[in-house]
């Protein structure tokens, strides 16, 4: 059996937990419907993130403009000496602004590469879902040939598309993926051969402060 050589570890991140994530939003700062910050718990979770990886464990970052997303990625780039660099097309599917702007996100970080280029809304189609997923990869993978374990953060319903081109799902229709706040889904390139799904909507770093999520009651 030959060797297999791996190329690039892809680790997907969908952001922690937000505002528009939350049932009391009685505190919930000002914010764009389509843009909401971290709430108290996605600070927490994204803290909890940055202590799965160690110096040398990630090679580059790349983040959805949005600030929950953002927000999710800065204590892992922090840690790690890491910049930020936002891919537009990343965006959740259905948003209608272009980003969050880049006071506010210079404010959050200087890790945080800006001026960036904002994303223009375009129908929310699932052939422009799956093309927005084909232009952040292909930009991610080409901009980073050097790096070997590259961190993407964006949202729960466009991952789904991310997966499935990575992977090269033609019909992805067929079966959901879970995606939770915060989890990690880690795809493994390799050279002249298929990708591996080596890990899919890992949350062990949250156990903490959800212990009850990990363990199983059967069906029910």
């Amino acid at each position: 059996m030959a060797q297999e050589i791996i190329d690039k570890e892809l680790i997907f991140v969908r952001h922690a937990r937000s505002w528009g994530n939350e049932e009391n939003r009685e505190n919930a700062p000002a914010h764009h419907p389509d843009d909401p910050p971290l709430s108290p718990v996605g600070q927490k979770q994204a803290q909890l993130l940055s202590n799965r990886f160690f110096t040398g464990g990630i090679d580059a970052i790349y983040s959805s403009p949005l600030l929950r997303a953002v927000g999710t990625a800065v204590p892992t780039a922090e840690k790690l000496n890491l910049s930020i660099e936002l891919v537009p097309f990343l965006v959740e599917t259905d948003t209608k602004i272009s980003g969050t702007d880049e006071k506010t996100l210079a404010s959050m970080s200087d890790k945080i590469i800006v001026p960036y280029s904002h994303y223009t809304p375009i129908a929310d189609t699932e052939e422009n879902r799956r093309l927005r997923a084909k232009r952040s990869m292909d930009y991610i993978l080409k901009k980073s040939k050097s790096a070997r374990r590259i961190m993407v953060v964006s949202h729960g319903t466009f991952l789904k598309y991310v997966y499935e081109y990575v992977l090269g799902i033609e019909n992805g229709g067929l079966f959901r993926w879970s995606n939770d706040n915060c989890s990690i889904t880690r795809i493994i390139l390799y050279k002249n051969d298929t990708p591996k799904l080596k890990q899919q909507n890992d949350r062990l770093h949250l156990t903490g402060i959800e212990p009850d999520y990990f363990i199983f009651k059967g069906d029910i």
